[in-house]
């Protein structure tokens, strides 16, 4: 994340500017010509969710979805600052602590396992479905 969108989002947190007003600092951003990119969807691993199967009356099901594994990395470095002081303070009066969310652990996590970190064979009454979730 370059400089100038982490300003805006330390702004953001300490409550010097609105969202508002840093959606349209990150959007002004967004208008001016890039000197780098990131490029998530070429290469690298991917957050993969697969289902199939079929439902009742023989309606078959099928899910495949990939989110790479970068998009993730880049999301943790902004979670905490996107979430609203009164949504953030309702969570922590639950005993939630967002700060406490590490999602590039999480992936790290995830991307390291050698198996599947869901793999479910459904078969209900008239349902059969598998359901996988993995890193690949």
């Amino acid at each position: 994340m370059n400089a100038e969108k982490q300003k805006i989002l330390e702004m953001l947190q300490d409550g010097k500017i609105s969202a508002a007003e840093a959606t349209q600092l990150l959007d002004a951003l967004e208008d001016k010509p890039h000197t780098s990119t990131v490029n998530v969807t070429s290469g690298g691993k991917k957050l993969r969710v697969k289902v199939d199967g079929n439902i009742e009356d023989d309606q078959k099901i099928k899910v495949d979805v990939a989110v790479p594994m970068a998009l993730g990395r880049m999301v943790d470095s902004i979670l905490e600052s996107c979430i609203p002081t009164a949504a953030r303070e309702a969570m922590e009066e639950q005993g939630i602590d967002i700060s406490g969310i590490k999602l590039g652990e999480i992936l790290d996590t995830m991307e390291s396992l050698d198996e599947d970190i869901v793999s479910a064979d459904i078969d209900h009454e008239d349902t059969k479905m598998k359901v996988r979730i993995y890193v690949g």
